[in-house]
């Protein structure tokens, strides 16, 4: 993850779709969603490794749903460490 710009999502503390969990919950999902399903799919944790594809599918979906379930409340739980988001997305997973 080291060889993109600094401005890069994947390398991002603050991603901008967490700006958006109270001015625009729906887009704030919606962009959360597209990073996750990405991150996931390219970057899969190592347990997932057991999963057949479809059962990675599955999972990846259901990690996102619980990130944005009851209004976002595990995305709100994220405070910024200085590492990437995606570090701690991953960790969540």
């Amino acid at each position: 993850m080291t060889d993109r710009p600094p401005d890069h999502v994947l390398e991002s503390p603050w991603p901008p779709f967490l700006d958006w969990l109270d001015s625009d919950p729906r887009r704030a999902q919606a962009a959360f969603a597209d990073f996750g399903y990405r991150l996931l799919r390219v970057f899969p944790p190592r347990v997932f490794a057991r999963l057949t594809p479809e059962q990675r599918e599955e999972a990846v979906q259901e990690v996102l749903v619980h990130c944005i379930a009851n209004d976002c409340r595990v995305l709100r739980l994220y405070k910024p460490s200085g590492k990437p988001f995606a570090a701690w997305l991953l960790f969540v997973t």
